[in-house]
C-alpha cells in the first residue's frame, strides 16, 4: 500500500536499531492508518499479532499472574543485628492475607489450583510466625516438658458456720507462744519425781511473805500446811498485784486447788497448783 501525499516527514518510517530495523513501515502489509504521526507506532506488520501475548498460553493462566499478592523483599544480611520490633516489622512487610474477598470466587480458585497439583490445600494459608511465635502447643509432642494449663475457674472461698468459726478462734489463741517469763515459772516448777491429785481441795491462806514470795495454805479437812508460792499463783492466772494488796490488807483469803507431791533434798513435799479463788470459782459454778 502506497502512503498518502499528505503524510507528515517528521514521524518516523523506521523503527529499530542501528544494524536491523524492527518495524518498517514503509512496507505494504503495514494496515493503514490516519496520519504517520498517529501509526508510526500503534500499526505493526500483520503477521506481528502475538508481539504482546503469547496465543499458546490460556487466558485463565494468565489470569492467575493476576492474583499473587504477596511481595517478598530481599533478606537483610545475616550479620546485622535486628531488634525484636524490626523483626516484627519484616515479618508483617511480608505477610499478607491470600484470602480473595469473593468466597464463591476463592473457592473456585482453590479447586482449580488443586486439580493441577499447583498448591496443597492444606498449604494454601501457610504464613510464617511471627518472632516469638515460631511454634503452637499443637506442635509440641507429647514427650516434651511443654504443657497446657487450663484457665483455672474462680473458686468461691469456703464458708464457715458459727461454730466452725468459734473453733478456729479458739485454736489460734491456743497457739499462742508462751511468755518466756512463764516457761521459766514452769521449769521450776518441774521435778524428777511428782504427783498431782485428781481432787480438789479447799483451804484458807495461813500467811504469805511478800518479801520472800512464799506461804502456806492451811487445809480444811485436816488443818495440815501446804507450801504456795508466786510461780503457781501466776502459772495459775490469779492476778498478783490483787493477791499482794489482800494480803498487805489481812483480807482473809480461801483457795481451790489440785495438790502437787514431789521429793526434795529426800524428802516428801506437797504444793498447790492449778491454784483458783473460791469466790471465783463458786460464780463460775453459778
Amino acid at each position: 500500500m502506497k502512503l498518502p501525499s499528505y503524510s507528515s516527514m517528521s514521524a518516523p518510517k523506521k523503527i529499530g536499531t542501528r544494524d536491523k530495523p524492527i518495524f518498517d513501515f514503509t512496507l505494504k502489509n503495514v494496515s493503514p492508518g490516519i496520519s504517520p504521526s498517529v501509526y508510526a507506532i500503534p500499526n505493526f506488520p500483520l503477521e506481528s499479532k502475538d508481539i504482546f501475548f503469547n496465543s499458546s498460553i490460556s487466558i485463565t493462566d494468565l489470569q492467575y499472574l493476576g492474583q499473587v499478592d504477596t511481595i517478598y523483599e530481599e533478606e537483610l544480611s545475616p550479620t546485622t543485628p535486628l531488634s525484636g520490633v524490626e523483626k516484627y516489622e519484616l515479618w508483617i512487610s511480608k505477610s499478607t492475607s491470600s484470602k480473595p474477598k469473593d468466597p464463591i470466587q476463592f473457592h473456585q480458585d482453590f479447586q482449580l489450583l488443586k486439580k493441577s497439583h499447583v498448591i496443597k490445600g492444606e498449604k494454601l494459608f501457610q504464613e510464617t510466625k511471627p518472632p516469638g511465635f515460631e511454634k503452637h502447643w499443637n506442635d509440641y509432642s507429647s514427650d516434651s516438658d511443654f504443657t497446657p494449663i487450663a484457665e483455672k475457674q474462680q473458686e468461691t472461698p469456703p464458708k464457715l458456720t458459727i461454730d466452725q468459726a468459734n473453733v478456729v478462734k479458739n485454736e489460734v489463741l491456743l497457739k499462742q507462744p508462751p511468755k518466756v517469763g512463764l516457761v521459766k515459772r514452769e521449769t521450776r516448777g518441774k521435778f524428777n519425781e511428782e504427783e498431782v491429785s485428781f481432787d480438789r481441795y479447799l483451804g484458807k491462806l495461813k500467811f504469805y511473805q511478800l518479801k520472800k514470795r512464799f506461804g502456806f495454805i492451811s487445809l480444811d479437812e485436816d488443818g495440815s500446811d501446804v507450801f504456795l508460792c508466786e510461780d503457781d499463783l501466776v502459772l495459775s492466772g490469779i492476778s498478783y498485784k490483787k493477791f499482794k494488796e489482800d494480803v498487805f490488807n489481812k483480807v482473809e483469803i480461801r483457795l481451790e486447788f489440785n495438790i502437787k507431791k514431789y521429793i526434795e533434798n529426800n524428802k516428801e513435799k506437797r504444793k498447790a497448783i492449778n491454784i483458783t479463788l473460791e469466790n471465783e470459782s463458786q460464780q463460775s459454778i453459778i
